[in-house]
This record gives structure tokens, C-alpha cells and sequence, in this order.
């Protein structure tokens, strides 16, 4: 075990980050609707989106509440029919 002591993060994100406003994934990230969420989930993905850590889905998700693979939305747990 080592006595030395932990630093913080190397990148801390004091800016957001600058996207390129000509690519096809950044226009499809800002297209994306932020509906049928709580406060705390978009607030979280509003932050994924400004500093350029928003993924959207290839393929549909799997939802909790019916099972179905419906959710076409990144970062969410249930369709937009059982939110």
C-alpha cells in the first residue's frame, strides 16, 4: 500500500466543449427531443450534450416496464409510451 496521496481529475470541464457544427452526429445529437424525463435526467443529459459525452443509440433499447425493444432515445429507461 502506498502512502501517497490521490489528485483530482486531470481534465476538470471548465468550458463546454465546442462541437463541429457540420457533422452529421453533431446535428442529430441536437435534433434529439429532451421529453418525458425528470428534472434530474435531463439535467444530465443536457450536461452529456454540451460537453460532447452524448452517445445516441445504434440499435433500440430494451424497456423495463413492458420488455418491448422500443427505446429509440439514449440514456433512458422506459418508451416513450410507458414514460
Amino acid at each position: 500500500m502506498s502512502n501517497r496521496k490521490k489528485v483530482g481529475q486531470t481534465y476538470q470541464n471548465k468550458f463546454k466543449y465546442k462541437n463541429f457544427a457540420e457533422s452529421k452526429l453533431t446535428k442529430r445529437v441536437n435534433k434529439t427531443p429532451l421529453d418525458l424525463v425528470c428534472q434530474r435526467c435531463y439535467d444530465q443529459i443536457k450536461w452529456k450534450m454540451d460537453y460532447g459525452k452524448y452517445k445516441p443509440l445504434s440499435q433500440p433499447g430494451k424497456c423495463v416496464d413492458c420488455g418491448k425493444k422500443n427505446i429509440t432515445k439514449a440514456y433512458r429507461a422506459l418508451c416513450d409510451t410507458c414514460a
